[in-house]
């Protein structure tokens, strides 16, 4: 509760403390106390190998007699998800040799962090926005809300557990998990099943969260031991370069990814694609939550305000497969167990050769691009060398690498049919005029060689992101065309190698299709905006 605390006890093994900036080192089975004065200041503890516990007492002013707390090793609290944290595969790879250069490139082993090709099954494709949420309700509830709970889109609706799945682990990434209906909604699941013991991780971008926001993640961690909640923020080296210093305010977690480890067999569920836990993401305008005034009531504003609303269209899948649930699970672990002063995370793969060559197969890719030399924007520039006929991509932010440009160019050049889905007006956007601004430059350099159309269901903004090339390849992801996707962002996808799966995103395809229009090529970019982005490292932050 942001109370200051008072931490007394002893381990069974020594144990190195620091506290603001100042390190010592407390004997095994030695007392301490820690005196923790205000909500700012924090307090790092780096155990021993030998040492395995510790028994505390935590005092405040809310619990002056003090109330005890056990710290144990994972591996000895909880072996299975210590197995799972530690998990690392070795993928068959097919020889190279007798492969297509897109399956090479599928198959290819690389810094980017991966998952081996895995089968795919029968994902759930997830386009419609109650359809999304409600897939996050079902994993976690068992049952899906009815539209009446929309319609009236009331928080503290009744919830009926008892067809709650049994979770032993639920992992939650999220770029944002506001205060408002979804947020309070998602809360209230997970709650649930703290309460029941599940470990639950939940990790968000802290520069995103408001007060609210902070307050209602932060009372569920305080309540229960088994919450453990990350807030991103990156920070720059001491003394680094002034655009470094600026890119700690917009260097964000973009890893979308909700997944559910259950104890009976098939009720594991992943979730993955661009949807955030906001109320944008499920109501075509603000909803009146003034009667609760711990939520957050949004305003319908355009530029730079975390109080922003949009209505998205956006797009998700989820796989019930166990086995591939568990992979997942286990790859989001080498973020959430990454290095704290430096952001890298471990290897999860590592390729061998083998003889088969399956067919429909997915791979997970999770991309941190400042720690891992921009594997993510290498790996979009080698598949989009591979196409042969047709690139089709839903995406509505179009502010591309020169390396991505330069691969644009050349698929063109070579006769590839590229075709875009996108929203260049991007009102109501964080930042919205400038990101017009840049969509407006890519328009201007490929609208006479590149059919454009702009998605135009009424005050929705886009944002899906599909790539389909060759009509064999798909990735439903997180990623935006954009700098910031490529070069700040971290990411993650699904790669999905297999015609039959691309026939069925096709229908979705057709439906952006649908909703969209053609674009006039002719369009009016401001000088100041052009002065703007003709600086490398300001076009980079958007």
């Amino acid at each position: 509760g942001r109370q200051p605390v008072v931490i007394g006890g002893s381990c069974d093994g020594s144990l190195a403390m620091r506290v603001s900036g100042r390190s010592r080192t407390i004997a095994k089975g030695a007392p301490f106390h820690l005196s923790l004065p205000a909500a700012e200041t924090s307090a790092s503890l780096f155990p021993s190998e030998a040492l395995t516990r510790c028994d505390l007492t935590v005092s405040s002013s809310l619990a002056p007699s003090g109330a005890k707390l056990t710290i144990l090793r994972e591996e000895a609290a909880d072996p299975w998800i210590t197995a799972l944290d530690s998990r690392y595969d070795r993928c068959p790879v097919p020889d190279p040799a007798g492969l297509e250069a897109l399956d090479r490139a599928f198959y290819a082993g690389r810094w980017l962090s991966q998952t081996c090709a895995l089968p795919l099954g029968s994902p759930t494709l997830l386009r419609k926005s109650r359809d999304g949420f409600n897939a996050k309700v079902e994993a976690l509830l068992g049952k899906t809300l009815p539209d009446s709970a929309f319609d009236e889109a009331d928080p503290e609706l009744p919830l009926d557990f008892s067809n709650a799945p049994r979770l032993k682990l639920i992992y939650l990434s999220s770029l944002e998990f506001k205060a408002d209906f979804s947020g309070r909604i998602m809360e209230r699941l997970i709650r649930h099943h703290a309460a029941v013991g599940t470990t639950v991780r939940i990790l968000v971008t802290d520069v995103l969260e408001r007060d609210k926001d902070d307050a209602l993640l932060h009372r569920l961690a305080a309540e229960f031991p088994n919450v453990q909640l990350q807030e991103y923020r990156w920070q720059a080296d001491h003394g680094a370069p002034i655009d470094e210093q600026l890119s700690q305010l917009h260097k964000t977690h973009h890893i979308k990814m909700l997944a559910t480890l259950a104890e009976e067999p098939g009720r594991s569920r992943v979730i993955i694609g661009g949807r955030n836990i906001h109320d944008g993401f499920l109501f075509h305008r603000p909803i009146d939550l003034s009667r609760y005034p711990q939520l957050q009531q949004y305003g319908k504003t355009d530029g730079f305000s975390l109080n922003y609303y949009s209505n998205w269209s956006d797009f998700d899948i989820e796989i019930a497969d166990q086995a591939t649930v568990e992979t997942l699970a286990a790859h989001f672990s080498t973020v959430w167990l990454r290095d704290a002063d430096t952001n890298l995370s471990r290897p999860f793969s590592i390729p061998v050769r083998s003889g088969g060559h399956p067919q429909s197969v997915v791979r997970h890719f999770i991309s941190v691009p400042y720690e891992d030399g921009h594997a993510l924007e290498n790996y979009f520039v080698e598949l989009i060398d591979t196409a042969e006929h047709r690139i089709e991509i839903v995406n509505p932010y179009l502010n591309l690498t020169p390396s991505l440009a330069r691969a644009f160019d050349r698929a063109l050049a070579r006769g590839v049919s590229i075709d875009v889905v996108g929203r260049i007006d991007l009102k109501g956007d964080i930042g919205g005029r400038f990101l017009t601004a840049l969509n407006k430059l890519f328009v201007e350099k490929y609208g006479d060689r590149i059919n454009i159309r702009e998605f135009k269901a009424p005050d929705v903004v886009l944002h899906s992101k599909i790539m389909m090339i060759d009509q064999r390849l798909v990735t439903i992801s997180s990623v935006n065309l954009n700098n910031r996707s490529f070069v700040h962002d971290s990411e993650n996808g699904m790669m999905v190698l297999d015609p039959a799966f691309y026939r069925r995103m096709k229908s979705v395809y057709d439906d952006y299709l649908a909703h969209s229009q053609p674009i006039a090529t002719n369009v009016t970019i401001g000088w100041a905006y052009r002065l703007l982005f003709s600086n490398g490292w300001v076009k980079q932050a958007f």
